[in-house]
Parts: C-alpha cells; sequence; structure tokens
C-alpha cells in the first residue's frame, strides 16, 4: 500500500514539473492551464519583490505578466515580462512610467521578450465599492520588438481585504497589430493603490 502512494505522489510532482515546464517554456497557455500560469506568475513576482525592494521601488510598484493573445502579426506570441509601473500622481493629469524588461525566450520565432517604456496619463475610473482603486492607462513609447507603441488598459489596487495582489491588463498596438498583456503584483496590503 506504501508503494502505490508514493507512485501516486511521485506522478502527481511529475505532472506538476511538467506543466510549470510549460510555462517557462513560453508555450501558449491553454484555457485549462490559465491557474497555472498565474500561480507561475505570483510566483516569479514574489520573488522578484526581494530584488525590486532593494533598488528601491516598492512591491506594489511590480508586476509580473504573461502575453495573453495579439492580433493580426502577433496572433501567437507568448511570453513573461516584469514590468514597474512607476506612477505620478501630483501632476494633473496624473501621469505614469511603466517600464519592460522582458523574460528569456527560447527560440521560438512567436515568442517575445518585451523590452522599453511607456508613458502615459493615468485616470481614475468607477469601480466596485471596496474593490480596491481602478485606474484607465492611456499612454505611448518605444517597446522592442513592436516598435512605437499605444498602450490602453486598466490597473486595479487591492480592496477590503487584509492582502491581495494589483492586478493590471492592457492591449499594446503597434504597426503589425496589437499584443494584450495580463499582470498580477506581489501580495500586498488591503487598499494599496496602484
Amino acid at each position: 500500500m506504501a508503494k502505490r502512494e508514493i507512485a501516486s505522489v511521485g506522478f502527481r510532482l511529475a505532472s506538476q514539473c511538467t506543466l510549470a515546464e510549460r510555462a517557462l517554456e513560453c508555450r501558449q497557455p491553454e484555457r485549462s492551464h490559465l491557474r497555472v500560469v498565474l500561480t507561475f506568475v505570483a510566483l516569479v513576482s514574489v520573488t522578484l519583490t526581494g530584488a525590486a525592494t532593494a533598488q528601491g521601488t516598492s512591491p506594489n510598484d511590480t508586476f509580473m505578466g504573461f502575453l495573453a493573445g495579439g492580433t493580426r502579426a502577433y496572433r501567437n506570441v507568448q511570453g513573461t515580462v516584469y514590468m514597474v509601473l512607476s506612477p505620478d500622481a501630483h501632476r494633473r493629469p496624473a501621469r505614469f512610467r511603466l517600464k519592460f524588461e522582458g523574460t528569456p525566450c527560447p527560440d521560438e520565432s512567436s515568442c517575445f521578450a518585451l523590452s522599453g517604456v511607456v508613458r502615459g496619463t493615468a485616470t481614475p475610473r468607477r469601480g466596485v465599492h471596496d474593490s480596491g482603486a481602478l485606474l484607465g492607462l492611456r499612454g505611448h513609447g518605444l517597446v522592442s520588438p513592436l516598435g512605437s507603441v499605444g498602450l490602453r488598459g486598466v490597473v486595479q489596487g487591492t480592496g477590503f481585504a487584509e492582502t491581495g495582489q494589483e492586478h493590471m491588463s492592457f492591449t499594446i498596438a503597434g504597426r503589425r497589430g496589437t499584443v494584450l498583456v495580463r499582470a498580477l503584483s506581489p501580495f500586498v496590503p488591503g487598499f494599496t493603490s496602484p
């Protein structure tokens, strides 16, 4: 009986390794594997929090995301990206700077390692009460390998909870198509604003 239990645990661990390896290899995340990819992103973002804090960036300014799809030339893009969001609420309208640092990709033509900077405006939007501050993002910049891009999306802070993660979702539009990026921050205290 003990041998069966050990074999069962070994099989489950091997299955989990296979899913993690798929996420790391920049393969297209399937809908059934979305939870695994988001868990991986959360774990990496928590790991990067220590590095970001050492560099003077607060944890709620860092995000780890993945390329969730695209259109036209970028229809099958894949990859993960580390981002630092730097809001400047002292100016009116509020401004932001979003820096991209793509993670290395294997030699696949559809895997993108985004890098560059987008600057723009952050506009407060109405959201659900107690769900955290919601900001609309609109900006322009240079992001390799896409070139000159426009960005449109939202970022939402944490709400009425002890801890949580900020969520960011946006579309980058370049000359040859668009790319959808979804991202999470590390765990931060409740009512943390982006």
